[in-house]
C-alpha cells in the first residue's frame, strides 16, 4: 500500500531543493545499487502521516546522495524542511544523518519495488513510511 491505511497525508506538501536532479546510474553497478536511483514520494508516520519525498540524486557502490523532504505539520518539531545528504550503502539500505539533530534516515528498497523510509532519533523512536518511485 502507498498510502497510509485509513489516513490521508496531512501537513504541507514536501517540498524538495529547487536544483535536485537525477543522475543515472552505471549500469555496471549491481542491481540491487541501481533500483535507488529516482525520485520517490510518499509519507511518514503512522498517528499523523505527512507528506515525503526524496531523490537519490547519485548512487555508487559505497553510497550517494540524495535531496529528502518532509511536509511537516508547521511546528517546531515537524517542521516542514527540504535538505541534502550523503548516505552511505550499508546491509542493503542507504543511511545518512539529516542536520542539524534530524536523526538518521535509511531507506530500503522492498520486493514489491517501493521504497520504505525510516527517520529515527534515538533507535527507540522514529518515523516510518512508504514511498513509490515517480
Amino acid at each position: 500500500r502507498t498510502t497510509p491505511p485509513g489516513r490521508a497525508v496531512g501537513g504541507q506538501t514536501a517540498s524538495l531543493p529547487d536544483d535536485a536532479r537525477v543522475s543515472p546510474a552505471d549500469p555496471s553497478l549491481p542491481v540491487e545499487l541501481q533500483r535507488f536511483s529516482g525520485a520517490w514520494d510518499g509519507w511518514c508516520g503512522p498517528q499523523a502521516p505527512r507528506s515525503v519525498k526524496v531523490v537519490v540524486e547519485s548512487i555508487n557502490s559505497t553510497g550517494g546522495t540524495i535531496a529528502y523532504a518532509n511536509g511537516g505539520y508547521g511546528v517546531a518539531v515537524f517542521g516542514a524542511f527540504g535538505t541534502r545528504l550523503s548516505v552511505n550503502y550499508i546491509d542493503g539500505e542507504l543511511v545518512g544523518a539529516v542536520p542539524p539533530g534530524g536523526g538518521t534516515v535509511a531507506l530500503r528498497i522492498r520486493n514489491d519495488g517501493h521504497m520504505d523510509f525510516i527517520n529515527y532519533w534515538d533507535h527507540k523512536r522514529g518515523c516510518y513510511g512508504l514511498l513509490k518511485r515517480q
